[in-house]
């Protein structure tokens, strides 16, 4: 496999994983090019270019809960972007497409299943979005984070249980964090609730940590969002420095490497990213997530004994601090809970992926 194509984006839990691959790919060596092909206005418009690798934007829109006038002119741009990406795919002649998934992938999809390429699917959460249900009946192969999503997919192709693939700052200090077992020192808590912040965490949190600060010693990190940033700030104040309020984390693996727990939503990617950590957390899903896949996605670790799951509609300060004090009073729970956690990370969900794909073409239905 010389030439790949990635494709998918419109959020970040679509945009970074096929990011991870695309890095390993080229890392790999020898004579090798690779595309990433998106929307024209999706976060990887923007984080694609800026990660160095080449990027092409194709007219493409979300159709989901929109009215006539938009699918209207999802009609329109479909037709032209998937015009685009044959055109695109003809020049560039990849050996393989990689979709992971949204509306921003399924020009090229639709164009590789038109010219015959092979291609392939990573979904990250354990409800598929439309596009992979949509295409998965002709995939070569489907590479899964949860084995909950295989049922909700064609049975046709293959299906690999692999994990979501991260970034390098992630798997090294990851790495080093199992080398070196957990932090040592003063317990700490991690709060955020994606890059915007989440109001719910934000209320729990400005109620929850000053009830605790009279039993407990402990730090924290809450990361706001811009717009509640000062009215949490001025809250904590009295917790300061032990705890720290802060509107954006630029170094987030950083601050999950150094942390004992972590409260936060379930998105995708943060689950992969809190497991490969071996993170006990507090997940509270986003109420509302497409199909519900975040209380899905958070079903699968409380199962495991990773989390407890508080719905939103249920979290606030007297319910956290509750939780928090059993969690924090139980000798045995930071442990048994970052075990759980960890035996659910994927480290080598790129490799694998990568190495599957590789030898799905060099077999008999191979190109």
């Amino acid at each position: 496999m010389r030439r790949l194509l990635l494709t998918g984006g419109g959020t970040g839990g679509h945009t970074y994983p096929a990011l991870a691959v695309g890095r390993a790919f080229l890392a790999a060596g020898g004579e090798r090019e690779l595309l990433f092909v998106g929307s024209q206005r999706g976060l990887e418009a923007r984080v694609v270019p800026l990660a160095g690798l080449p990027y092409r934007g194709l007219p493409t829109r979300g159709w989901r809960g929109k009215g006539a006038g938009e699918r209207i002119l999802f009609l329109r741009d479909a037709t032209l972007g998937v015009a685009s990406a044959v055109g695109l795919m003809r020049r560039f002649r990849p050996d393989a497409v990689l979709g992971t998934g949204s509306y921003a992938s399924l020009p090229v999809l639709a164009a590789a299943r038109l010219l015959r390429v092979p291609y392939f699917l990573q979904e990250q959460n354990s409800v598929p979005g439309q596009v992979i249900r949509l295409f998965s009946p002709g995939a070569r192969a489907l590479f899964l984070a949860y084995e909950e999503a295989a049922q909700r997919l064609s049975p046709r192709p293959p299906h690999f249980v692999t994990g979501n693939p991260l970034r390098e700052e992630f798997l090294a200090l990851a790495a080093a964090r199992r080398a070196a077992g957990r932090p040592a020192g003063t317990r700490r808590l991690l709060v955020f609730g994606g890059s915007h912040g989440a109001s719910s965490l934000n209320r729990a949190v400005a109620d929850a940590l000053p009830a605790l600060a009279c039993d407990f010693e402990f730090e924290a990190v809450v990361q706001t969002g811009e717009k509640e940033y000062a009215a949490i700030r001025d809250a904590l104040a009295g917790l300061a420095p032990s705890v720290k309020v802060l509107p954006y984390l630029e170094n987030m693996a950083e601050e999950m490497a150094r942390s004992h727990w972590v409260l936060c939503r379930s998105g995708a990617m943060t689950l992969a990213e809190i497991t490969l950590m071996g993170l006990p957390a507090i997940l509270v899903p986003f109420p509302h997530a497409v199909d519900d896949h975040q209380t899905r996605n958070a079903g699968v670790l409380a199962s495991a004994g990773a989390a407890r799951l508080i719905a939103d509609e249920e979290l606030d300060g007297p319910r956290l601090a509750a939780t928090l004090v059993e969690l924090w009073r139980s000798p045995s729970a930071e442990g048994e809970m970052s075990r759980a956690s960890a035996s659910l990370g994927r480290p080598d969900a790129t490799t694998a992926i990568l190495d599957l794909m590789e030898k799905n073409l060099a077999g008999p239905r191979g190109r």
